[in-house]
């Protein structure tokens, strides 16, 4: 509705209502009424859109470039943001919606404003964007500057200990390539380093971009120094390995030369073939880690296999040597024992012959011990068990009386 609509009706709405016509006056008030509240609304939204079109858009956009000036004066890059390009197009957009508001379309005009005001806000976080990164551009660039020579240093560091090490010692987990792989990863991010402060010196990349890149490099060269921690934890404890390895097999090889000298010193016939293969077995991998430990570069790793399995094998060595002396002295007991019985007890002389051929010819204690105890326990009940425990040390407090 324009005005003169609005005068025109009002004219109509007098004429009938002087003539009388109220049904036809009242059909012409009704549209009047719609009509002054379309007006109302558009005298309450029209002014703010045209206070943002006329000065509110362009006080900004005076605003954004007067700010864009400033910092390509002090050397700000930008990216593939066009600034300029974007404020002209901006205008050209203000300019429809004055267009679109003097047709009194308040609902594109809203559409437009709000398009415009988004557009700005962009431009202005662009800005922002750039004067934030700068400092933060400035500061990083010290610390990854920093960062480098650490990271170099301790790479160097650790290829001159790998280097002395592997003189001694087998790298069993590629340290030696994994250590110059992480030096050309340094070197690599150097020449990114270079490339942004190059960069920076001549104006070429924006800060945001730059301050991105600085933060990706930080995040490698914190992993790569990560790894060459890992990789010196692992070689660090290497020496002190060899020397508590070299303990353990001084400790290994005097334990089987103290089962050795036990077990000649009981003066028996001879050895079980079982615990004889089983000492040689035990006794060559004892000599077999010597000579690993004699080797120009060692290899731990093998080695602390091999002190793992010498240490479990040696516990059974020692329990099997225990089992024979013990049943060789107790046989020898028995036999002697069981002398009282021989010529009184027929079943105890097959016995004892049986026991003593186990014992001086097959070299079989505990079969022996085992023939010999039975034919005891028959004729005198618990004597087997009375010298048994006699020979452990574990006599009961009262002794047994004798029958």
């Amino acid at each position: 509705h324009n005005l003169a609509e609005l005068e025109d009706q009002f004219d109509e709405f007098t004429n009938l209502s002087q003539q009388g016509d109220h049904v036809a006056a009242q059909k012409v008030l009704d549209r009047l009424t719609e009509g002054t509240d379309d007006l109302d609304h558009l005298i309450d939204t029209i002014p703010p859109l045209y206070r943002d079109l006329k000065s509110g858009f362009n006080d900004q956009l005076a605003d954004i470039v007067d700010g864009y000036q400033q910092m390509t004066a002090q050397n700000f890059v930008f990216g593939n943001v066009d600034i300029p390009g974007q404020v002209n197009r901006i205008k050209g957009e203000i300019q429809t919606a004055n267009q679109h508001l003097a047709d009194l379309d308040v609902a594109t005009t809203t559409a437009d404003n709000h398009n415009i005001e988004v557009q700005i806000d962009d431009l202005y976080a662009v800005l922002e964007k750039e004067v934030k990164a700068k400092p933060e551009v400035d500061s990083q660039n010290e610390e990854l500057s920093a960062f480098l020579t650490h990271a170099k240093q301790q790479n160097h560091a650790l290829q001159v200990e790998l280097d002395r090490l592997s003189q001694s010692y087998v790298l069993t987990h590629g340290e030696l390539d994994n250590a110059q792989t992480l030096a050309t990863e340094i070197n690599q991010a150097e020449e990114y380093y270079q490339t942004d402060a190059n960069a920076i010196a001549t104006h070429t990349d924006s800060y945001s971009n730059i301050q991105q890149h600085q933060l990706d490099q930080l995040q490698t060269l914190t992993q790569i120094e990560q790894q060459q921690r890992q990789i010196n934890d692992g070689i660090k404890g290497l020496g002190t390995q060899e020397q508590k390895a070299r303990q353990r097999f001084q400790y290994f090889d005097n334990q089987m030369h103290t089962i050795k000298r036990q077990l000649e010193g009981l003066n028996l016939p001879g050895l079980p073939k079982d615990y004889l293969d089983y000492f040689y077995v035990v006794s060559d991998e004892v000599e077999k880690l010597g000579s690993a430990l004699s080797k120009t570069q060692i290899n731990m790793e093998d080695v602390t296999k091999q002190l793992v399995m010498i240490q479990a094998d040696l516990a059974t060595l020692t329990e099997k040597s225990n089992d024979v002396r013990d049943s060789a002295v107790l046989a020898e007991q028995l036999l002697q024992y069981a002398n009282r019985y021989r010529n009184s007890d027929e079943q105890m002389a097959a016995a004892s012959n049986r026991a003593q051929q186990l014992f001086d010819h097959d070299y079989k204690y505990s079969e022996s011990l085992e023939t010999i105890a039975n034919a005891l326990e028959k004729i005198e009940p618990g004597a087997y068990k009375r010298i048994e425990n006699s020979y452990y040390g574990d006599q009961p407090e009262t002794p047994t009386s004798q029958q």
